[in-house]
């Protein structure tokens, strides 16, 4: 005790392993809310591509002879520009309001970009179920409702669970926010790519699957 007293005042410092930034919860969450909310654009523009089939619209695109691959390719791109806008505007927003931590502009175009194409897989899936569907509000209703907050929680939007985080990067969401923090830790290239190839996956494997689902034109 006498020792200790001699010594003074003791100053206490916080740094990060390794000389990483540190991310707080207003970083943390801007991306895990981020990489959640944008999934509910796949069934906002599915919904978009139902409304049209029952409208008749569909019937007259199928007068130009469109091929299902054409189709369901133009609504998932409109999904992943939908995406993509929404994600830049809330990255800017956030930015400029609460100034928050973000990585450097090749990253975060990076990043955005191809989890906005996993989000236009699962818009061209959800319009390839609900073509076929009887009740075609029922598998939207269903991705909004239960698989979105499925995403969300096992891929550490609410709140980051550490016995979930290795299968988390699997899911589009968890995926894009590992690599969002990683690459606000200032991570190269190498440390993110499987999570960047995980969300490119999505997007394909999605499409290929709702061109399979989607129905003939016979059965339209």
């Amino acid at each position: 005790m006498e020792q200790l007293s001699e010594m003074g005042d003791l100053s206490v410092t916080k740094e990060s392993v390794g000389q990483r930034p540190i991310i707080n919860s207003v970083t943390y969450y801007t991306f895990g809310m981020s990489a959640m909310f944008v999934l509910y654009v796949a069934s906002s523009v599915a919904s978009m591509a139902v409304l049209e089939k029952e409208n008749h619209v569909y019937n007259r695109i199928l007068l130009s002879d469109v091929s299902r691959f054409s189709y369901l390719s133009a609504v998932s791109i409109t999904g992943m520009i939908i995406a993509f806008c929404q994600m830049c505007l809330l990255f800017g927003f956030m930015k400029l309001i609460y100034d928050v931590q973000l990585p450097n502009l090749q990253m975060l175009a990076a990043i955005t970009f191809l989890l906005s194409f996993s989000v236009g897989g699962f818009t061209a899936l959800i319009t390839a179920v609900s073509f076929r569907s009887i009740n075609v509000n029922f598998f939207t209703d269903l991705f909004q409702t239960v698989i979105v907050t499925a995403f969300a929680f096992i891929g550490g939007s609410f709140v980051l669970i550490g016995a979930l985080e290795g299968v988390g990067q699997f899911t589009p969401n968890g995926a894009g926010l590992q690599a969002y923090l990683l690459a606000t830790q200032e991570y190269g290239w190498i440390d993110i790519q499987g999570r960047l190839l995980t969300m490119f996956l999505y997007g394909v494997i999605l499409l290929i699957i709702a061109v399979f689902i989607f129905p003939r034109k016979e059965r339209v």
